[in-house]
């Protein structure tokens, strides 16, 4: 894509274009936050092993449910939410 806001799409984006889809600026406002949060959750957002485990999940090849493994990460997340950066 075009830095330049008045240029066109690429055409690989065209359908995007064609079905409303709204383009939005990507802002590293919230960035440390999120981090702060994930570090204290212990998740890994960007490390391997979450997404490993929730890809192995959904093939079936790990034990345990998606509902199970968001409802864990959630809790951990929204507990983290609380006390990150107190």
């Amino acid at each position: 894509m075009s830095a330049v806001k008045a240029a066109p799409l690429p055409d690989t984006l065209k359908d995007f274009v064609d079905n409303d889809v709204k383009l939005v600026e990507r802002s590293e406002a919230g960035t440390g936050v999120v981090n702060d949060i994930d570090e204290a959750a212990e998740i890994g957002l960007n490390k391997p092993d979450y997404r490993q485990k929730l890809v192995d999940l959904a093939r079936g090849v790990q034990k345990g449910s998606l509902e199970d493994f968001f409802a864990d990460l959630n809790k951990r997340w929204d507990e983290a939410a609380r006390s990150a950066g107190s």
